[in-house]
């Protein structure tokens, strides 16, 4: 097995990087990762220069993982900075540091990439040796593995690596189909509570439209990403970590797994949210709206629409672990 270092996606083709994703997240995809790049979201001068591994056996390629020098440890949704504040004051330099992880998204998901006929432990295996000989090889601080499957974990242990362990919230549909069913499942305050919300929405003369896939028209392109840059800058800790010519790049090689919901009242775009959709699973990603729309009313449907509910995703009563 041979282990090379890329210094971008672009320099592998997309049906050989997704060919080990797979089922996988859709966050692991190529379409998602280059486009991050190209678009200047993910580079040395944001604080995340791509050094992504590669294995290949008899030059095919039968693993991979993302991996990032970083320079900061914003985006990640780990919350070293505790560590780094304790490394300067013991004289050691804590930046950079390597990260295996796929940027701005903690979503917990595959991390050591394998090819479906290859010997998936022996991949892994490699793949975590290799992380800790660059880390010594260049004098790097750490090597951090963040949201990671437990087989992994497993793996990494076996290489040296120390596990980290925290808790998040997630929201699994316990079978719910439509939208009446996620009512019934609160008291009738609360049921009466949001009823009132969305009448209060068809006062304003709001309309909510689904736009997903190949019906998504480069026109919302624009106001979408205006959208998400009005949150993140109204938001004393919000961090601005796309860039505006990420959608259209999207847009272009990706669009199969966008699903953008929007708000109008009238002809004007007041809201909405952009989502990632793969399978059954529907990825709540980013979301905005404007002044004097009823925001809170707007959020909670554009959050709970009844066109889409999806199978699996975030619950604000269910702990789980990441790694």
């Amino acid at each position: 097995m041979q282990i090379d270092v890329l210094s971008g996606l672009a320099a592998i083709a997309p049906n050989d990087w997704d060919a080990l994703v797979g089922d996988g997240s859709p966050f692991l995809e190529w379409g998602w990762l280059a486009s991050l790049e190209e678009s200047g979201s993910v580079t040395a001068e944001t604080g995340w220069l791509p050094q992504h591994l590669v294995l290949r056996e008899g030059g095919r390629l039968i693993g991979a993982c993302p991996l990032y020098v970083k320079t900061h440890s914003q985006g990640e949704f780990v919350f070293d900075h505790g560590w780094a504040e304790a490394a300067r004051r013991g004289g050691i330099e804590y930046y950079p540091k390597l990260l295996v992880a796929t940027p701005f998204t903690p979503a917990t998901g595959v991390r050591f990439l394998s090819h479906p006929d290859a010997d998936r432990p022996a991949v892994m295996a490699a793949l975590g040796a290799a992380l800790t000989e660059v880390c010594a090889r260049q004098g790097f601080s750490s090597v951090h593995v963040n949201f990671c499957l437990p087989d992994e974990t497993a793996a990494l242990k076996a290489v040296g690596f120390v596990e980290r362990t925290g808790y998040q919230f997630q929201w699994i549909n316990p079978g719910w189909r439509t939208f009446d069913d996620y009512l019934d499942a609160f008291r009738s305050k609360r049921r009466t509570q949001i009823k009132r919300e969305r009448r209060e929405l068809d006062t304003q003369g709001i309309t909510i439209t689904v736009h997903a896939g190949d019906a998504i028209p480069e026109t919302l392109l624009r106001p979408m990403f205006r959208l998400y840059k009005h949150t993140v800058d109204k938001l004393y800790w919000g961090r601005q970590y796309l860039s505006a010519a990420l959608f259209p790049l999207l847009h272009q090689r990706w669009r199969e797994r966008l699903c953008f919901i929007v708000a109008r009242r009238g002809d004007v775009i007041v809201g909405g949210t952009v989502n990632v959709r793969k399978h059954d699973v529907l990825y709540g990603r980013y979301w905005g709206g404007v002044r004097g729309s009823a925001l809170p009313a707007l959020q909670r449907l554009l959050l709970c629409c009844d066109r889409l509910v999806p199978a699996r995703g975030h619950h604000p009563f269910r702990a789980g672990r990441r790694r």
